[in-house]
């Protein structure tokens, strides 16, 4: 748990009241410590995988695209800062709207994650001259709410915006989601593999985009006439941009909330994957295997998964214990592009 999180609970051990903590991907270990306060706490999360953990521990959970509750008002509200600034900025403005009168906002950060430039916007939303407090790497500041009112600033965070187009039509997404303002170019060297060796699996009747985010994978690929197409993510706003773009182009998708694919039934003849190895501000190692680990799972007999990882990234390693044929189809010194098979 980064020290930023620790501020955070030990603000919550001391407050009275009701709290809401807003829960992006990082700090996956807080659960147990947020039920031992004892506080009246609930939990905002745009990450399934946070809701399940949430729950585990009987914590009133929602999972949305941060949609807050219109009829529910917090005492304190926390926010440890999360990557992308559009969302905090979001967080920040609902956290006036759903504050009691004389309720503070608190939120913690690291400087080189943005925390100076989160915590201005925050005193300009709260028409306060309060200063944040350092910590070692850590900074952390309060808000309350008082009578003078909120500085109204726009909030577009749930539009989903045109940022590019795929055969003519148009792809729509949004902050918070992976690669969110462009056409990632590990996921188009995947589809261009897939193209070049199409007899290989032109004949997959189930087809699953293993994290999809906007559904790249999933759209790019609709030459190959399957029977089930799904999709699956963590993140609450890539899963209603993948709706969203599916529905552009009439494609029939199961579009489908999950933890690295655990909540999609069945198994599949063609997986795709382009895998994360970031988790928030972190970068993880352990993801790639983690994602190897889940299309193993559901991948079909006879079936293949086709990856796309960061040409440092040593796939060939980490497969190796779990398939048993591994085949590089390219390497841009950027991107290389697998094709593995059980």
């Amino acid at each position: 748990m980064d020290s930023s999180t620790q501020i955070l609970l030990q603000l919550m051990r001391s407050s009275d009241g009701n709290g809401l903590w807003l829960a992006d991907e990082s700090g996956r270990d807080i659960w147990p410590q947020i039920k031992a306060t004892n506080r009246s706490i609930d939990v905002l999360t745009n990450r399934f995988d946070q809701a399940v953990a949430a729950e585990k521990y009987g914590i009133p959970t929602t999972f949305c695209d941060w949609e807050f509750a219109s009829d529910h008002q917090y005492t304190h509200i926390y926010l440890r800062i999360c990557k992308e600034k559009a969302i905090n900025q979001h967080l920040i403005q609902e956290a006036w709207n759903h504050l009691t009168p004389g309720g503070a906002l608190h939120i913690a950060g690291e400087k080189n994650e943005g925390i100076k430039t989160c915590w201005d916007f925050a005193c300009e939303i709260f028409s306060s001259d309060s200063r944040l407090k350092k910590h070692g790497m850590a900074y952390c500041g309060s808000l309350t709410k008082t009578a003078e009112g909120k500085i109204e600033k726009n909030d577009s965070y749930h539009e989903l915006v045109e940022i590019s187009s795929w055969d003519g039509v148009a792809i729509f997404s949004k902050p918070g989601v992976f690669g969110w303002d462009k056409i990632d170019a590990g996921s188009t060297l995947l589809i261009e593999q897939l193209m070049e060796h199409t007899p290989a699996w032109e004949t997959a009747k189930s087809i699953l985009d293993l994290g999809c985010g906007y559904g790249f994978l999933t759209f790019a690929s609709n030459w190959i006439n399957c029977e089930r197409r799904v999709a699956t993510d963590n993140n609450a706003g890539a899963l209603l941009c993948t709706q969203k773009n599916a529905a552009a182009r009439g494609l029939n998708v199961e579009v489908v909330a999950g933890d690295k694919g655990d909540k999609v039934e069945g198994k599949f003849d063609l997986i795709l994957c382009n895998p994360p190895f970031h988790r928030g501000f972190s970068v993880d190692g352990d993801l790639t295997q983690e994602f190897l680990t889940a299309a193993k799972t559901k991948l079909a007999n006879n079936g293949t998964t086709l990856f796309v990882v960061n040409s440092f990234i040593p796939l060939e390693k980490k497969a190796a214990g779990l398939f048993s044929k591994i085949d590089l189809l390219q390497d841009n010194r950027q991107f290389k592009v697998f094709a593995l098979r059980a």
